[in-house]
């Protein structure tokens, strides 16, 4: 069935302009049918809540409403207001078709943003030698691979880089695991219990000095957060902080 066909039901004028639905968005045409502006549905947490907001045709109107879903269960609607007035169906085949051609050209470009947006994240991973190397630590790898490509977060390429340079210097077995715990937590993931006894090896001052310094910009990054009152957030910081004290304590005393 041609697009513009199915779209029949999901298409209206507002005034001079054409909105149409396109999956869970809606578009807003000029009479030519050039993008004009998108509406689209969004999510985002905030410690325990989260905000989700969405559009919808009622009427003669388009509306968006947001709520905020708590985690006990409760839901309340935060806000609804009216993006657009007077809008009319309309199931003409010359609609039809200036939309289903715009839907096209939307989708193409939405295409190439998403192919580029990709490129620059995996670029983000790609620059940091060693990224993909086997350090026998891959979930604190990839979790901090994740956070560098979805949210460029260039505390996750610091520990990232110093999770390779222990890996690459062979220190006690221990003390990686104990780093890549931290890791794990400033990621706001979920570590394994410790495994590996500490044993003798080589103290390395230097190396104990790095991860001492990413330990203080957790902590700090742990007080911002309490000052933002995202208080989860700021615990996660906090016991990734005391892990990479633990693992520069172990590498100072040669791993004891």
């Amino acid at each position: 069935m041609p697009v513009g066909r199915m779209l029949g039901a999901m298409i209206w004028r507002a005034g001079e302009q054409v909105v149409a639905r396109h999956g869970d968005s809606f578009v807003l045409l000029s009479a030519r049918g050039e993008l004009v502006g998108r509406f689209a549905p969004s999510s985002f947490s905030d410690e325990d809540d989260r905000w989700r907001t969405a559009q919808r045709v009622v009427g003669t109107e388009l509306q968006e409403r947001t709520t905020i879903d708590r985690r006990s269960g409760e839901a309340r609607v935060y806000e609804e207001k009216v993006l657009l007035r007077g809008l009319q169906p309309v199931d003409d085949e010359a609609t039809r078709r200036l939309v289903a051609g715009a839907l096209a050209a939307v989708e193409s470009a939405s295409a190439r943003a998403q192919a580029e947006r990709e490129r620059v994240a995996e670029g983000r991973v790609t620059a940091i030698d060693g990224a993909y190397e086997a350090l026998g630590v891959e979930p604190a790898q990839a979790a901090l691979r994740r956070r560098i490509h979805d949210w460029d977060d260039q505390r996750a390429a610091s520990l990232l880089r110093t999770l390779i340079a222990l890996g690459r210097a062979r220190v006690e077995a221990a003390v990686l695991e104990v780093f890549a715990r931290g890791c794990l937590l400033a990621c706001f993931e979920s570590p394994a219990d410790a495994a590996t006894a500490a044993s003798q090896g080589s103290p390395r001052p230097e190396l104990a000095e790095e991860i001492s310094a990413l330990a203080r910009a957790l902590e700090a990054d742990a007080e911002g957060q309490e000052l933002s009152d995202a208080l989860r957030n700021a615990a996660a910081f906090r016991r990734a902080a005391a892990e990479l004290r633990r693992a520069a304590e172990l590498l100072a005393n040669g791993g004891r």
